[in-house]
């Protein structure tokens, strides 16, 4: 690990990068996982949890490493302490991924009536097309600081944190419209069961506001 910080000689940007890629191994594991828990495959929920925590943990570890060792006098492209708010905000994807995980653990036989299934799903589909657009945002970061956050690259990112807005969006439109479905079968539920797909709801929904906030402080150090 020690030779990967030897890049904040060249650029800042290049950890973060590392990061990325950590996190995103983790958010791969987010529709498998989920999978494997609506069809009550309790022994694969287990494996694919043992997977997330470890590279949750890998994505702390990298995250921890920048902290500590990017120096306060490095001059930069942006402000440090921007860099740290995006950094921060980047981590946040990888922890939901494990809390996600941490709920189908706790509670692996919960049922989801078939009634639920197509609006679950929607809201899965939904919160990851915001998650996955952000690696694509975060993915032409090398361009945008080889063009100084300016001209063509810096007008394009912006087109693309404005679509990361509108893809949030449609996110939340599903969870509404699963929390609502969820309530009108309550019949067809135990309390357990209502309780623990409330928390699953509002997790999803929080990994896409999670992935919408890197995007909103990328766009305040473009902006800038």
């Amino acid at each position: 690990m020690k030779g990967l910080f030897g890049l904040f000689a060249q650029s800042p940007w290049k950890p973060l990068n590392q990061h990325m890629q950590k996190s995103y191994e983790c958010v791969g594991l987010v529709r498998p996982i989920t999978e494997a828990f609506l069809d009550g495959k309790t022994e694969e929920v287990e494996r694919l949890f043992k997977t997330v925590t470890r590279v949750e943990h890998e994505a702390d570890l990298i995250k921890d490493q920048i902290r500590d060792q990017m120096p306060k006098s490095l001059f930069m492209s942006v402000d440090r302490r921007d860099f740290l708010v995006l950094l921060a905000s980047q981590d946040a994807i990888p922890d939901l991924v494990e809390d996600l995980g941490m709920l189908y653990m706790i509670r692996p036989h919960t049922k989801l009536p078939d009634e639920l299934r197509s609006p679950f799903n929607d809201l899965l589909d939904a919160t990851l097309r915001v998650v996955d657009w952000t690696k694509k945002v975060l993915e032409e970061l090398d361009t945008l600081v080889e063009a100084s956050f300016s001209g063509s690259p810096r007008e394009q990112a912006l087109q693309a944190i404005d679509e990361a807005g509108k893809l949030e969006h449609e996110a939340d439109v599903a969870a509404y419209r699963f929390a609502r479905m969820l309530y009108q079968h309550e019949e067809l539920m135990s309390p357990l069961d209502i309780i623990m797909l409330s928390k699953i709801e509002r997790t999803l929904s929080s990994l896409a506001n999670a992935a919408e906030r890197v995007c909103k402080q990328l766009r305040l150090i473009v902006a800038k």
